[in-house]
């Protein structure tokens, strides 16, 4: 969001607007089997979603200011996950696996404008808080019978910072208000550093308190030793690996001066 101000050499505004990004840089999320048993990637971003954005600014000139933005992400269920492979003596088998981000960022940036409204904007992604929801739903059949397994994942990843950008346009509806939009690249990624498994359920009932402890939660790590994940009631220890949250999208909103 960015003020569009002429004539004056200083102003301070508050912006408030709306967007839906995609993924862009696409990397592997996870793996899909089909019912043959051939294995192919699955490949996205878990940044993609509704976002909306709460911005402060303050144009130094007629062309150069700095803004603090805070926006959520409210991401869009992701495919991480899938398995078709009937094993042996089931007559049906079929396993989804998706995730979903929840995130709050801050964004410092300096923005530039021209006197025609068109502006630019480019500062850092810091991650203030949020969480990966990972749903692992499994149907299958056996000897005359069906089942379901039910299971969700609390991931939480390191802190890490990333990059924003965005070139947009600023229409003037009056002396105090403007509408714009823009179009806006998130560069961010995330090393895993822990997960929970928060429910876990069998044909509906409860059957989280029967996990142990290294079935539940996993540590990610950068060294997996020999004699580790040996004790059942430690956190299961695993090679971390990033995930990418990079996006693309449009976004919409007002510009209030003060």
């Amino acid at each position: 969001m960015l003020l569009v101000a002429t004539g004056l050499s200083a102003q301070m505004y508050v912006g408030l607007g709306f967007g839906y990004h995609l993924a862009a840089q696409n990397q592997v999320l996870g793996s899909s089997y089909n019912s043959a048993g051939d294995e192919s990637n699955i490949y996205g971003s878990m940044g993609n979603g509704f976002i909306p954005a709460l911005k402060f600014g303050y144009m130094f000139n007629d062309n150069w200011g700095f803004e603090l933005g805070f926006s959520a992400l409210f991401g869009a269920k992701n495919l991480v996950g899938e398995d078709m492979v009937v094993p042996s003596g089931y007559t049906s088998y079929e396993e989804k696996i998706y995730a979903q981000a929840r995130g709050y960022r801050l964004m410092p940036s300096f923005v530039f404008k021209t006197d025609a409204g068109v502006y630019s904007r480019v500062g850092l992604i810091v991650p203030l808080g949020g969480k990966t929801m990972v749903y692992d739903d499994v149907s299958y059949s056996v000897a005359g019978t069906s089942g379901t397994i039910s299971a969700e994942r609390e991931n939480h990843g390191f802190f890490t910072l990333g990059f924003t950008g965005a070139l947009g346009y600023g229409y003037e509806l009056n002396d105090q208000m403007t509408i714009f939009g823009e179009f806006e690249y998130v560069g961010l990624r995330f090393y895993g550093k822990t997960a929970s498994i928060t429910k876990y359920e069998v044909n509906g009932d409860d059957k989280l308190a029967d996990l142990k402890t290294i079935q539940k939660e996993t540590e990610f790590v950068d060294e997996v030793k020999t004699g580790d994940n040996q004790d059942p009631e430690k956190p299961y220890k695993a090679l971390k690996s990033a995930t990418p949250y990079s996006s693309f999208g449009i976004n919409l909103g007002l510009i209030y001066k003060l």
